[in-house]
Formats: structure tokens, C-alpha cells, sequence
């Protein structure tokens, strides 16, 4: 891409599946077009040591967002590992936020977690190898005890 720098990032695996669900394939840095653009925007920073090496996370995956050269030039192009792990932490707050919600929706109407899963995850972008079941089944739980909402009886469970 011309007139573009990539940045590559180290991301989940389930959240590089629900960026690509949310913002396509390309990801082009655009401030205002989505919060997540605006939230990588300003964790940006200028490298201002050369001989720093760059950020390592131990994320299972990677994601390349391409920002201009003329914002490259205004806000620089390089994340340090806490920046990389406060823009994972946003994003895993926005999908958790909307896998809980979609959740509670699709339960209100037809109770089995089981069966809601697979349209949540459909509508999420999310396959069983980004994030396993029994993970989000757990998430899931501990969020309904955080906002003490009712448990899911057994027979709901499954």
C-alpha cells in the first residue's frame, strides 16, 4: 500500500479474529471512524531511543494495521509492551462487554447456553480455536456473578 507504514501487533488469538469480524480484512488507521482506531491512536509514540528493541508479548497472534505517513509523522508508529497490552486489554473489554450482553439477550429469549454460543459466535467472528468453550463458558459465569444476575440452571447450561 502506498502512502501507508505497517504496524504489527501482538494480539489474542480471539482478538485478532474479532478485528478482522469488526473492521475487515485491512485494518487502515483512520481517527473517528472506530473507537478502537482512536484508542491505537493515542497509545502511539515516537521511538525516541534507537537502540531500544522492540516490544515482545506473548500473545498468540498478530495483527497488521496500516497507519499514513503523514500520521506516522505526527504521532510515530511504535507501541512499547505496556501499550500493546493496554490496547488487547481495551479491545478484550469491548468483545467481552458484547459477548455478555449478546448473551443475556439470546438467553432471555431461548435459555441453553450451548445453542446461543454458536450464534455468538457467528455474529462475533469467533471460531472454538480462537477462544474454546470452556473459556468463554467461565468468563460467561463469572460475569453473571460480578453483576449478580441469577445463575444458569444445569438444563441451561447445556
Amino acid at each position: 500500500m502506498t502512502g501507508y507504514v505497517g504496524i504489527e501487533i501482538a494480539v489474542k488469538p480471539y482478538i485478532k479474529a474479532y478485528l478482522h469480524k469488526e473492521l475487515g480484512d485491512t485494518l487502515k488507521l483512520a481517527p473517528g471512524a472506530h473507537v478502537i482506531y482512536n484508542q491505537l491512536l493515542s497509545l502511539l509514540e515516537r521511538n525516541t531511543n534507537p537502540d531500544k528493541a522492540d516490544a515482545e508479548c506473548n500473545y498468540g497472534a498478530f495483527i497488521k494495521v496500516y497507519i499514513s505517513v503523514s500520521k506516522m509523522r505526527r504521532y510515530g508508529c511504535n507501541l512499547n509492551s505496556t501499550n500493546i497490552r493496554q490496547f488487547n486489554k481495551f479491545v478484550e473489554l469491548l468483545l467481552k462487554h458484547r459477548f455478555h450482553r449478546m448473551m443475556d439477550d439470546l438467553i432471555t429469549m431461548n435459555p441453553g447456553f450451548e445453542r446461543n454460543l454458536r450464534v455468538v459466535r457467528r455474529q462475533l467472528g469467533i471460531d472454538e480455536d480462537d477462544w474454546s468453550t470452556d473459556s468463554m463458558k467461565k468468563d460467561y459465569y463469572r460475569s453473571r456473578v460480578k453483576r449478580n444476575m441469577p445463575l444458569l440452571r444445569r438444563k441451561d447450561v447445556d
